[in-house]
């Protein structure tokens, strides 16, 4: 019987797989935490956050799928191929819509700024994914349509685009919008012009009315001026593919999609938003030198802050009352009384007529005459003076 010839077994050296192990896991959460940090930033200037549903229950997942990230994205092209800018085309379109759907607009700088927020949205990822959709769905059908024949098709999804969306959300319709977003493959074979028409009407209205911080700067007005728009959007979308405007690329990375969603942020971002009392708080106030006579006469009252004494000397009140102190106090005059009232505890507010405890300091002594309001808001009702030593 041969001897079978010796050979040597080779072993790879020892190696702590359970330490490996915990180095890549933490790796894989340090860039999972990342990630979210990330997200959260960009949903907090605009990005949509897919947990937030438009049929009213916080557990549906079938609206976030309006946001998902795309097989293909469309891009633009440098120019089209009669030589003008692409930018172009959008621009135009953000004007022509501010000028058909918000005639009321007359100064420059309003329609300047709507016109930028129309164009936001006109040119936001959601709407260029699911306009590519629509035209992928001619390519799966088969079918090119010509401009009336595409402008008839819209004209007929409009109405049921509007019954969906804007009638009352019961649960044949909710069911319907679903239906619409979570379409399969096999499903695909039976629609036509008019579902892959409806299927973008449906998501880019779930776009604009979404709960971000530009949803206030996206309202239209009334439902048939929202059809019009968004029926004229995806119009100039085939005509910017038909004239070789857009080109679609592969995305199978969310890491390409993230990109794709802080170049439009950065590009477009969120318009800040004054209230009507807040333009008064940017206006530089030139110093004057009035005399107390002259704030008298043109406030009303004085008000300042003053000290009720040089020490901090508690005293004994009766039973009831609030504790009163020596100590700091917000003195103000108010010269509808008489006599004229002065003091008011720090706290209050001054500039109302509601007075709930105010006492007035008499040099000197350590005494404080207190005065109980019982009227409320602006109304001339007597007031009571109570005095307390």
């Amino acid at each position: 019987m041969a001897k079978r010839p010796y050979t040597q077994k080779r072993t790879t050296p020892w190696r702590p797989k359970r330490l490996i192990g915990l180095a890549s896991r933490g790796g894989v959460l340090r860039n999972q935490h990342t990630r979210r940090a990330f997200l959260r930033q960009q949903m907090s200037e605009g990005r949509p956050d897919p947990y937030h549903s438009w049929c009213g229950d916080p557990s549906c997942k079938k609206d976030g799928r309006v946001f998902m990230m795309p097989l293909s994205y469309p891009v633009n092209q440098e120019k089209c191929h009669n030589g003008l800018p692409v930018e172009n085309y959008f621009h135009d379109l953000a004007e022509a819509m501010v000028i058909m759907l918000f005639p009321r607009l007359k100064s420059p700088e309003d329609k300047t700024r709507k016109c930028f927020e129309i164009l936001s949205f006109i040119d936001s990822p959601p709407i260029r994914s699911h306009a590519s959709k629509v035209l992928a769905g001619f390519v799966w059908l088969g079918v090119h349509p010509t401009d009336k024949q595409f402008e008839a098709a819209l004209i007929r999804a409009r109405p049921v685009f509007l019954d969906l969306m804007f009638g009352a959300k019961t649960a044949e319709r909710v069911e319907k919008v679903h239906s619409y977003l979570t379409a399969r493959r096999v499903q695909f074979k039976k629609w036509t012009l008019h579902d892959y028409i409806l299927r973008f009407l449906i998501s880019a209205e779930l776009w604009r009315v979404h709960e971000t911080p530009r949803r206030e700067s996206w309202i239209i007005g009334s439902r048939e001026a929202v059809g019009e728009f968004l029926t004229a959007v995806l119009l100039s979308y085939r005509q910017l593919f038909i004239r070789q405007c857009l080109v679609t690329k592969d995305i199978k990375l969310e890491e390409v999609w993230d990109q794709i969603w802080q170049e439009w942020l950065e590009k477009y971002p969120v318009p800040k938003v004054l209230k009507e009392d807040d333009a008064d708080d940017f206006k530089l106030r030139e110093r004057q030198d009035l005399t107390e006579e002259d704030v008298l006469e043109q406030v009303g009252y004085l008000g300042g802050i003053g000290k009720g004494g040089g020490t901090y000397t508690p005293r004994r009140n009766r039973p009831g009352e609030p504790d009163q102190t020596v100590g700091d106090s917000l003195v103000v005059t108010d010269p509808t009384t008489n006599p004229p009232l002065t003091g008011l505890s720090m706290g209050e507010r001054t500039g109302s007529r509601v007075l709930r405890w105010v006492w007035s300091y008499v040099p000197g002594t350590l005494s404080f005459r207190h005065i109980r309001a019982v009227y409320q808001g602006n109304s001339n009702k007597q007031m009571e003076h109570h005095a307390g030593h």
